[in-house]
């Protein structure tokens, strides 16, 4: 028997049945290299993207797991041996995360000087000289917002204790207010002995105004 009618040939139907199952995004799916030549090349081929593959969806996985569900924003991912368009798709999956970290560390960084008492920053609405749009814009706004807001209110609470001053001051402000109060009761107290004594000399006739009054004929 010849070498060449002894070697092995890979089958259509092995090779249509395996695109199969890639197609069902079974990533599990090899064939068994047993073949030389031609054969031996379309087998390991497929298998060689099949891996690769595998290898991009379960780093996608990860980092799905660990960037948004662990929280660790500086993981990236990495898929050995990729080149073209999959070095191009891991890339776009890196830009989004980053994308996505950016206006989230931001927000981070001004409310984390507003919990120590600086009031002076604001969110960046353009990173890396590319504005912010859509809802990564409004959440800056909103921060802004709400951070000159607070600045105002405590630079009014500022001015009010500046002009109360003391509690000392407050007492003192209290107590002329009191004696205000007294020196009107006073003075009002005062009065109504006056008032008592003018309401009967308003309704007391004069002896002229008497006398015109009895002179006046009768109707």
């Amino acid at each position: 028997m010849s070498v060449q009618a002894s070697r092995a040939q890979l089958d259509p139907r092995q090779i249509l049945n395996s695109l199969k199952a890639f197609r069902r995004g079974d990533f599990s799916v090899r064939i068994d290299n047993v073949y030389e030549g031609i054969d031996s090349d379309i087998a390991d081929t497929f298998n060689q993207i099949v891996e690769l593959n595998d290898q991009v969806t379960r780093e996608f996985e990860r980092l799905s797991r660990v960037v948004g569900k662990d929280g660790r924003i500086g993981e990236r991912g990495h898929v050995r041996n990729a080149t073209g368009s999959w070095e191009s798709s891991v890339r776009s999956v890196n830009d989004l995360i980053e994308d996505m970290v950016q206006p989230t560390a931001e927000v981070a960084r001004v409310i984390g000087a507003v919990a120590k008492g600086d009031l002076s920053q604001t969110m960046m609405v353009e990173i890396d000289g590319r504005p912010l749009r859509g809802e990564f814009l409004r959440i800056g706004k909103i921060v802004n917002t709400m951070v000159g807001q607070l600045a105002s209110f405590a630079s009014e609470v500022t001015r009010v204790a500046r002009e109360v001053g003391t509690e000392g001051n407050c007492r003192r402000r209290r107590r002329r207010s009191n004696a205000r109060r007294r020196s009107l009761a006073i003075t009002h107290a005062k009065s109504l002995p006056n008032m008592a004594m003018a309401q009967p000399r308003s309704t007391t006739c004069s002896p002229a105004a008497l006398a015109a009054s009895r002179s006046a004929p009768a109707r």
